[in-house]
């Protein structure tokens, strides 16, 4: 949640997991439901189905159940809002160690480059033999655990990486270092064993999410809803098995930029907030 509201100030992904906000125990249950109608109507849905059926019959069926319901106006939707350059924060929770968590701002689940993202978040920090885990973990034991990601909504999306950090390590060391490695991949593209590995485990895992009807009947929809075309799902392996390293050297300099990045490190509150 802090990560996406320092990456996003200005916009209302930055209260993506936020807390409710003061004068919420204001809000009745008429209220709700009134945000419910509103919003969850059959007009302003999407239905995507998979699995073995007969397409005319299901189709008859569904128009039959849906075409009748009541239409409803769908909410107004704001105009683009550009979200303020990134910030930085420092928050005391309860955990046991310190973390830091490093995200970039990046563009929606429709974008071409979007397969691109998932990939460098996958080469950066998607297990063991990743780049993140390779240098600060295994070569300079700055962190005890790395881990990255891509999350991506329909408007923008977020590039982020974490960082288990040990006791005596320095946090300027381990920042620091943390950036130098995504740094360098703007200007060095990833060599072919690391683009292979890293290509083989996100098919891997691609295929095995799509196993089932329901998997794959979700997997349609978010395209719909967040891409705005469901071939984008078929389109996504296709895309991992393309992709080079000029392709993750490009989108990391596209992205990885200092006014969209975000930094936040949590402590512990024993640590009376030295870092």
């Amino acid at each position: 949640a802090r990560l996406w509201a320092m990456a996003w100030p200005g916009h209302p992904y930055a209260k993506t997991g936020a807390e409710p906000s003061l004068g919420a125990d204001a809000i009745t249950p008429a209220d709700v439901d009134a945000w419910r109608r509103a919003r969850f109507s059959v007009s302003s849905s999407t239905l995507t189905m998979a699995g073995a059926f007969d397409p005319a019959s299901a189709l008859a069926a569904i128009r039959e159940r849906f075409e009748s319901q009541p239409r409803v106006a769908a909410p107004a939707v704001p105009g683009a809002i550009v979200p303020h350059v990134a910030g930085r924060s420092i928050d005391r929770v309860e955990i046991p160690v310190r973390l830091c968590l490093v995200g970039w701002r990046g563009p929606g689940a429709g974008d071409p480059d979007a397969p691109a993202l998932e990939f460098l978040a996958a080469w950066l920090g998607g297990g063991p033999q990743a780049r993140l885990s390779r240098s600060l973990v295994s070569d300079w034991h700055l962190a005890a655990a790395a881990q990255a990601g891509f999350t991506a909504q329909k408007d923008g999306s977020l590039l982020w990486a974490l960082l288990v950090v040990p006791p005596g390590a320095d946090s300027a060391a381990v920042e620091t270092a943390l950036l130098d490695v995504t740094r360098s991949l703007a200007k060095n593209a990833p060599d072919a064993s690391e683009l292979e590995r890293t290509r083989r485990g996100l098919e891997v895992g691609a295929l095995f999410a799509g196993q089932t009807a329901r998997q794959r009947s979700q997997a349609l929809g978010e395209a719909e809803m967040l891409g705005g075309d469901a071939t984008l799902a078929a389109r996504r392996l296709d895309a991992f098995e393309k992709l080079t390293g000029e392709d993750l050297r490009r989108v990391a300099s596209r992205v990885m930029n200092d006014g969209a990045r975000a930094v936040v490190w949590t402590l512990p509150i024993d640590t009376g907030g030295k870092r």
